[in-house]
């Protein structure tokens, strides 16, 4: 198994409303990564125009999920009435990154701007990676 999982919210799937509150600053993100880095060693976040990700170094699903509640009660959101996001673990996760960042999930099939946001993330938020993320995730750029 793979150690990294992630969970997202999808425009289309979710509504543009419901989404905004999840559109942080990466001052936002790293003040939020700072107290969930205590518990959890690798961490990653990106928004782009159509979605919301954030992975982790875990396969657990378990450990996934308290991210996720941790994650949305940072926001001052509650859980039980916000709505899930879809959960990938191991290989479904790296397969989920990898159509994500070459475009190939994506309204417009090609399109270069995710990738330019994948890795300014991955510049921006290298302080929270683990040495498995940070492999993972540099390995699914080469991808892209």
């Amino acid at each position: 198994m793979y150690p990294i999982s992630i969970f997202t919210w999808r425009l289309g799937k979710v509504n543009s409303d419901i989404m905004e509150p999840l559109i942080l600053s990466e001052e936002k993100i790293k003040e939020i990564f700072s107290e969930l880095s205590t518990e959890y060693t690798g961490l990653f976040y990106l928004a782009t125009c159509q979605r919301i990700i954030i992975a982790t170094d875990s396969s657990s699903e378990l450990l996934t999920q308290n991210l996720y509640l941790k994650f949305i009660r940072s926001l001052g959101l509650n859980p039980r009435y916000f709505i899930k996001p879809e959960m990938y673990h191991g290989i479904e996760a790296l397969h989920h990154l990898s159509m994500v960042i070459s475009s190939l999930d994506s309204v417009v099939i090609g399109e270069v701007q995710i990738q330019g946001q994948f890795k300014d993330a991955y510049k921006n938020l290298d302080s929270f990676f683990s040495n498995s993320l940070k492999r993972t995730l540099s390995n699914i750029i080469r991808v892209g």
